[in-house]
C-alpha cells in the first residue's frame, strides 16, 4: 500500500513498513517537512493516493475531512514496541476500507472504521 507517514511515526514502524513491502513516504520529506499543515498533509497524501498514517488523535476530527474523501489511519496509545504491529494489523485487516476513502482508528483492544460517504 501507499502511504504517508506522519513525524509522529517512530523510525521503528517506518522500517518495518518498509520491510513488509509498502510504498512508504514521510512527511518530513515535504518542502516544509514537519511544519506543514495539517491541509497541506492531507492534500499531499490525497494526490499521491497514500493512506496518512498518524498518531494525531485530533486529525480525524479535524474540520478538514469533513465532506472530503481522505484515507486515514489513526494509531492510538500503544507502546512504542507495538505500533508497527498494530499499523500492520490495520492495514491488513483495513486497508482496502482505507483505499476506499475511510478513517480507521486503531486503539489497543478497538478498531473503529468510518467510511467516507458523500456530505458526511
Amino acid at each position: 500500500m501507499r502511504l504517508l507517514l506522519d513525524t509522529s511515526i517512530p523510525q521503528g514502524a517506518t522500517e518495518a513498513l518498509v520491510a513488509a513491502g509498502h510504498d512508504v513516504a514521510c512527511v518530513s520529506a515535504l518542502p516544509k517537512g514537519a511544519a506543514s499543515t495539517d491541509a497541506k498533509v492531507l492534500e499531499h497524501a490525497a494526490r499521491q493516493g497514500r493512506i496518512l498514517v498518524t498518531r494525531d488523535q485530533q486529525l480525524g476530527e479535524h474540520e478538514l475531512l469533513l465532506g472530503h474523501e481522505h484515507r486515514l489511519l489513526r494509531v492510538g496509545n500503544f507502546k512504542l514496541a507495538d505500533q508497527a504491529a498494530a499499523i500492520l494489523q490495520a492495514l491488513a485487516e483495513h486497508g482496502a476500507e482505507m483505499e476506499r476513502g475511510a478513517v480507521v482508528t486503531v486503539e489497543p483492544g478497538h478498531v473503529k472504521v468510518r467510511p467516507f460517504t458523500e456530505g458526511s
